[in-house]
């Protein structure tokens, strides 16, 4: 449940962050929806308002007791903006947005801890009137002592 829990406290990060800033909720395709987990999956040719995933996407588990565990969370974007010239901004600006966020709360739920360096990416080839990127954000994952289990390592 750990990596379940490490999802849902980036995606209320966002959230909240989302709703600390009113510009992006102007956005075309309407406010943008967070998702924790796998993206929305389309089934029908409807329009997708623009939407944020959170995904664990690698962990990895130490026996060195002075090692943490981590886990890599993909933050995906799918921002709706028709205007083909200057589009891109949108995404730009909600992806600046949601790394600065991040890199202000480094530590989430008060066992999460950010991993520096974030890294970003952004395709040259994009779907039309949908811009999309990525952030890789690795985080600590909370340890049995923060859980309140006994864990002796022999």
């Amino acid at each position: 449940m750990t990596l379940v829990e490490l999802m849902d406290a980036v995606k209320a990060e966002i959230d909240d962050s989302l709703k600390d800033n009113p510009g992006l909720a102007d956005l075309e395709g309407g406010p943008i929806v967070v998702y924790s987990g796998f993206p929305y999956q389309r089934t029908s040719a409807k329009r997708v308002p623009s939407y944020i995933y959170c995904m664990v996407i690698n962990w990895s588990d130490s026996d060195n007791p002075d090692q943490y565990s981590t886990a890599e969370i993909e933050i995906g974007f799918s921002i709706e903006d028709p205007d083909i010239e200057r589009g891109f901004m949108s995404l730009v600006n909600c992806m600046e947005h949601v790394r600065q966020r991040l890199l202000q709360k480094r530590i989430l739920r008060e066992r999460h801890s950010l991993q520096l360096p974030l890294k970003g990416n952004i395709p040259t080839q994009q779907p039309a009137s949908d811009w999309i990127g990525t952030i890789r954000a690795t985080y600590t994952l909370g340890q049995p002592a923060d859980f309140g289990a006994e864990y002796v390592y022999e």
